[in-house]
């Protein structure tokens, strides 16, 4: 028997985040550090149209 799990965010884990202004500063400080728009959406574990909302 076959399984199949699917996995995102940073953990490998599905999960989903509700976005909250914590995250959304996070977000400001990690482009000022120089991440990458996919880093940061890992990093906050939303998905990517979240982030682009």
């Amino acid at each position: 028997m076959k399984e199949s799990m699917t996995l995102t965010g940073a953990m490998g884990l599905a999960r989903r985040a509700k976005l909250t202004q914590e995250m959304v500063d996070e977000a400001i400080r990690l482009k000022a550090d120089g991440l990458s728009n996919g880093d940061i959406i890992c990093a906050l574990g939303i998905h990517e149209s979240t982030f682009y909302r």
